[in-house]
Protein backbone atom coordinates (compact mmCIF):
# COMPACT_ATOMS: atom_id res chain seq x y z
CA UNK A 1 0.00 0.00 0.00
CA UNK A 2 1.37 3.55 -1.02
CA UNK A 3 1.17 6.05 1.19
CA UNK A 4 1.72 9.91 1.30
CA UNK A 5 2.89 12.49 3.76
CA UNK A 6 -0.21 14.83 2.27
CA UNK A 7 -2.69 11.47 3.02
CA UNK A 8 -0.92 11.27 6.15
CA UNK A 9 -1.25 14.69 7.32
CA UNK A 10 -4.77 14.73 6.15
CA UNK A 11 -5.61 12.09 8.89
CA UNK A 12 -3.83 13.32 11.57
CA UNK A 13 -5.51 16.96 10.61
CA UNK A 14 -8.69 15.19 11.39
CA UNK A 15 -7.63 13.69 15.22
CA UNK A 16 -5.37 16.99 16.74
CA UNK A 17 -5.96 17.61 20.23
CA UNK A 18 -7.57 20.51 20.75
CA UNK A 19 -4.65 22.69 21.82
CA UNK A 20 -3.14 22.28 18.31
CA UNK A 21 -4.90 24.30 15.44
CA UNK A 22 -4.50 22.86 11.96
CA UNK A 23 -2.78 26.19 11.08
CA UNK A 24 -0.24 24.68 13.52
CA UNK A 25 -0.01 21.35 12.18
CA UNK A 26 0.28 22.76 8.51
CA UNK A 27 3.24 25.20 9.66
CA UNK A 28 5.04 22.46 11.23
CA UNK A 29 4.69 19.84 8.35
CA UNK A 30 5.47 23.15 6.28
CA UNK A 31 8.88 23.87 7.97
CA UNK A 32 10.28 19.96 8.45
CA UNK A 33 8.96 18.70 5.31
CA UNK A 34 12.19 16.97 4.20
CA UNK A 35 12.84 15.73 7.66
CA UNK A 36 9.13 14.19 7.51
CA UNK A 37 10.23 12.55 4.36
CA UNK A 38 13.42 11.02 5.26
CA UNK A 39 11.91 9.80 8.53
CA UNK A 40 9.10 8.18 6.68
CA UNK A 41 11.48 6.67 4.31
CA UNK A 42 13.93 4.82 6.69
CA UNK A 43 10.95 3.58 8.63
CA UNK A 44 9.91 2.24 5.48
CA UNK A 45 13.16 0.47 4.48
CA UNK A 46 13.30 -0.73 7.81
CA UNK A 47 10.42 -3.01 7.17
CA UNK A 48 12.00 -4.18 4.67
CA UNK A 49 12.75 -8.32 5.08
CA UNK A 50 16.70 -9.15 6.17
CA UNK A 51 19.14 -12.03 5.34
CA UNK A 52 20.45 -13.66 8.11
CA UNK A 53 23.88 -12.28 7.29
CA UNK A 54 22.34 -8.73 7.23
CA UNK A 55 20.64 -9.15 10.45
CA UNK A 56 23.96 -10.15 11.97
CA UNK A 57 25.56 -7.42 10.76
CA UNK A 58 22.82 -5.43 11.35
CA UNK A 59 23.17 -6.23 15.22
CA UNK A 60 26.79 -6.42 15.15
CA UNK A 61 26.65 -2.37 14.15
CA UNK A 62 24.34 -1.53 16.90
CA UNK A 63 25.96 -3.12 19.64
CA UNK A 64 29.13 -1.29 18.34
CA UNK A 65 27.02 2.11 17.77
CA UNK A 66 25.62 1.40 22.11
CA UNK A 67 29.28 0.32 23.37
CA UNK A 68 30.66 3.60 21.91
CA UNK A 69 27.87 6.17 21.49
CA UNK A 70 28.69 9.36 20.02
CA UNK A 71 28.32 12.63 21.69
CA UNK A 72 25.17 13.43 19.99
CA UNK A 73 23.24 10.51 17.78
CA UNK A 74 22.76 11.19 13.83
CA UNK A 75 19.83 10.03 12.28
CA UNK A 76 22.01 7.63 11.08
CA UNK A 77 23.28 6.25 14.16
CA UNK A 78 19.34 6.12 15.24
CA UNK A 79 18.62 4.00 12.15
CA UNK A 80 21.51 1.79 13.33
CA UNK A 81 20.01 1.15 16.58
CA UNK A 82 16.43 0.82 15.50
CA UNK A 83 17.79 -2.12 13.00
CA UNK A 84 18.95 -4.52 16.47
CA UNK A 85 16.89 -7.66 15.75
CA UNK A 86 18.00 -9.63 18.38
CA UNK A 87 19.63 -12.82 18.51
CA UNK A 88 17.03 -15.34 17.93
CA UNK A 89 17.76 -17.56 14.65
CA UNK A 90 21.15 -16.57 14.55
CA UNK A 91 24.67 -18.03 15.42
CA UNK A 92 26.44 -16.14 18.34
CA UNK A 93 29.03 -18.08 17.86
CA UNK A 94 30.82 -17.64 14.89
CA UNK A 95 30.54 -14.25 15.50
CA UNK A 96 31.59 -14.05 19.09
CA UNK A 97 34.73 -12.82 18.22
CA UNK A 98 33.09 -9.25 16.30
CA UNK A 99 31.17 -8.12 19.66
CA UNK A 100 32.88 -5.42 21.36
CA UNK A 101 34.64 -5.18 24.71
CA UNK A 102 33.02 -4.67 27.70
CA UNK A 103 30.02 -5.29 26.04
CA UNK A 104 26.70 -7.62 27.54
CA UNK A 105 26.97 -10.87 25.24
CA UNK A 106 23.62 -11.80 24.25
CA UNK A 107 21.86 -14.23 26.32
CA UNK A 108 22.21 -17.94 24.33
CA UNK A 109 18.65 -18.79 25.17
CA UNK A 110 17.58 -16.04 22.84
CA UNK A 111 18.75 -18.12 20.35
CA UNK A 112 15.67 -20.20 21.23
CA UNK A 113 13.23 -17.59 22.67
CA UNK A 114 13.60 -15.14 20.70
CA UNK A 115 11.61 -14.70 17.65
CA UNK A 116 12.36 -12.03 14.94
CA UNK A 117 9.63 -10.44 13.23
CA UNK A 118 9.92 -8.38 10.60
Amino acid sequence: MFITLETLVAIVRTKLPPWITVEYLDGFVDRHRDTLLEVLREALDDQAPLTVKERTDANLAAMELAAHPPRQLRVADRRTLRRYTGWGGLSIRKVADRFPDDFPTPDPAGLVHEYYTP
